[in-house]
């Protein structure tokens, strides 16, 4: 009886070697195609941030806000009530002007304010960079707004990328 076990163990470990061996190769295959995939969308984001600097600088020269808080910076904020109508207040504007600049509600600013609603993560983002701009940079977006109310697009604005148009 014991003659035939180590043939039977050795063959047994052979195949199921073989079975990873052969797993391990798809696995292989699909991670090099998401990191091709990957470096595709990077360069494609890369040429989109330069078609939005050259845009910006045929706008007027407003300044640009390249350094949008990251996603940690985001996670780890917090905005109180007090603070969103401190940080308007500062700029001196009203809720309707802040709610232009932001590209929100009038109501989503006054519930933030009243503190029964917090901003989404998205929002905070858009408020994170809003307190880093000057006076001066809110006056200069404020003109921009007023002038050319149909044609522009607020300096501030995200937008959500869908994964069919980055295949495109």
């Amino acid at each position: 009886m014991p003659k035939f076990l180590v043939p039977l163990q050795d063959e047994i470990t052979r195949l199921a070697r073989k079975e990873v061996v052969k797993s391990q190769g798809t696995l292989k295959k699909a991670v090099t195609s998401l990191r091709r995939e990957n470096t595709e969308l990077r360069k494609r984001v890369k040429s989109l941030e330069k078609a939005v600097d050259a845009l910006q600088k045929i706008l007027g020269g407003t300044k640009k806000i390249n350094a949008l808080p990251s996603d940690d910076e985001v996670k780890n904020s917090r905005f109180s009530p007090k603070m969103i109508t401190r940080m308007r207040k500062k700029h001196g504007l009203s809720i309707k002007k802040m709610a232009e600049l932001l590209d929100v509600n009038n109501n989503s600013i006054i519930n933030w304010e009243k503190g029964d609603f917090r901003p989404r993560q998205e929002l905070k983002r858009k408020l994170l960079a809003f307190k880093k701009l000057t006076k001066r940079d809110v006056k200069k977006m404020l003109k921009e707004l007023s002038g050319k109310k149909a044609d522009v697009v607020p300096v501030i604005e995200t937008k959500k990328v869908s994964r069919k148009t980055i295949k495109k």
